[in-house]
């Protein structure tokens, strides 16, 4: 069993709720440094999983059109598996204020249900404008696979030799694990025009791919 812990959630139908000075990111209209911190409080539910996260953005450094933003961030899923990001990102508005680009790079940490410990870094860049948003990012895992369980399974194979019946005894082990892996996604998001000038509301689709060892 192998894991792997992208931080954008692909085709998932889920709930957000938002607290503090949050806006959309393609309302960002000002890079200014003096900008207060925003916290977001929210969830992602299905029929398998719920999850729970905490996000804060707190621009650290920057001038008029250019920002650096710390970014810790929380998620908690069932009580089973929490996770810890630090990141640092860049944006820059355009000159024309248009659009925002940015690149960011995370140190994630994740412990999952098995009572192991994964650490990835990852990097990204993405584009925003009004109406239309883009993310990619790509994944580094720093760890070792992990073994889970280990079992044993015996089978006696029995075959007739020179008239007589012969019975071996074959044992054979599995050995169960999980890691993270080595990977990256691509996100694009339509903001549905007029009712996100009232109310934030997207529509997002994108993939993800992660390689096997």
């Amino acid at each position: 069993m192998k894991t792997s812990f992208p931080r954008s959630w692909v085709w998932v139908l889920g709930g957000c709720l938002c607290l503090g000075s949050v806006v959309p990111a393609q309302a960002e209209t000002n890079a200014s440094p003096d900008r207060p911190a925003s916290l977001s409080l929210g969830g992602r539910f299905s029929g398998d999983v719920q999850e729970f996260f905490v996000d804060l953005r707190a621009p650290i450094a920057g001038s008029a059109r250019r920002v650096l933003l710390l970014n810790p961030r929380a998620s908690f899923l069932e009580d089973r598996e929490q996770e810890l990001n630090l990141g640092l990102v860049v944006r820059h508005m355009t000159a024309n204020e248009k659009a925002i680009l940015g690149a960011n790079l995370f140190y994630d940490g994740r412990w999952t249900a098995s009572d192991n410990y994964f650490g990835q870094v990852g990097a990204g860049v993405e584009a925003l404008t009004r109406h239309l948003d883009f993310r990619a990012n790509y994944y580094y895992p720093v760890n070792d696979p992990e073994v889970v369980a280990t079992s044993r399974d015996t089978v006696i194979e029995e075959t007739l030799e020179s008239g007589r019946t012969v019975g071996r005894e074959i044992t054979s082990t599995y050995t169960e694990f999980e890691e993270a892996l080595e990977g990256a996604d691509i996100e694009a998001g339509l903001w549905i025009p007029g009712l996100s000038d009232h109310l934030p509301t997207a529509v997002f689709v994108g993939y993800y791919y992660f390689m096997p060892d």
